[in-house]
């Protein structure tokens, strides 16, 4: 069988029956939310499997082991909202964390009920999305499984291959020039909206969007004529000039911008 199956022999005459007592796991993991977005915002992944019939094992490994690059952070040492479901119901199984990732091992021989074997295993759970992520080709999240594959040889295990998805946040760069000249303009100041909100940055790069122009966060040019608006998902903005450098005027409507990176809605497999 090319998807691995574990087969059950009673008897030894010519025509017999082969009884599939199970197939080996698979483990697939999935973003369900973009993959792109705001500093400060939550990536929230999910990662499937289904209960293995454990028949025939003394012991059984089932260990899911789950890792992610900078850009993508525990909170206060744990994923946000984490979840095990199995069979439908919410189960009490606590993953070990380490600074990029955990472990969860799941005990398979206690859902060996009929109804049980082979219902679906899903975990879910929440990764900040930090300033690192920003133009980052290479933030991502992969997981993959260890798991029991021989009766007698308990000790014997396989892995799934890994599973893999990238995140990304965006910079918004302005430069701003003279028109005739083309030489950098110093003093002028922008903001930028979505929407009816305005963007503010914190000091740890976190992005939040406020109602008030009091409230936003607002950048002047240097002598370079440039700023930036650091931490932003993919979207539509406006920039808006709201004082202009001395002896010019303020551009007369804000200025449409739209963001669009791009990555693959699943990477291919690892060789």
């Amino acid at each position: 069988d090319a998807n691995g199956s574990i087969a059950s022999l009673d008897s030894t005459m010519k025509d017999v029956e082969v009884a599939v007592k199970a197939k080996y796991p698979t483990l697939t993991k999935d973003i369900t939310n973009g993959h792109t977005f705001d500093v400060g915002e939550y990536a929230s992944f999910i990662l499937e499997g289904t209960v293995p019939d454990t028949t025939g094992f003394d012991t059984y490994t089932y260990k899911i082991f789950d890792s992610w690059t900078d850009g993508l952070s525990l909170v206060n040492g744990s994923a946000r909202n984490f979840k095990v479901t199995i069979g439908g119901v919410e189960r009490e199984i606590a993953p070990e964390y380490t600074e990029n990732g955990f472990t969860l091992s799941i005990n398979m021989k206690d859902y060996q009920t009929d109804e049980l074997i082979g219902s679906d295993v899903i975990v879910t759970y929440e990764l900040l999305v930090t300033e690192d992520a920003i133009l980052s080709e290479d933030t991502h999240n992969e997981a993959y499984l260890k798991y029991s594959a021989n009766p007698k040889k308990s000790t014997e295990l396989k892995e799934t291959v890994k599973e893999r998805e990238y995140v990304y946040s965006s910079k918004l760069t302005i430069n701003k020039i003279d028109g005739d000249d083309k030489t950098e303009l110093p003093g002028a100041t922008f903001v930028l909206m979505k929407g009816n909100q305005y963007y503010s940055v914190s000091d740890d790069g976190t992005v939040s969007w406020e109602d008030t122009l009091e409230a936003a966060t607002k950048y002047t040019t240097g002598e370079d004529g440039v700023i930036s608006f650091d931490g932003l998902r993919d979207g539509d903005y406006k920039l808006v000039e709201i004082e202009a450098p001395i002896g010019y005027n303020k551009l007369p409507q804000p200025v449409d911008v739209h963001i669009a990176g791009k990555v693959e809605e699943k990477q291919p497999k690892p060789v």
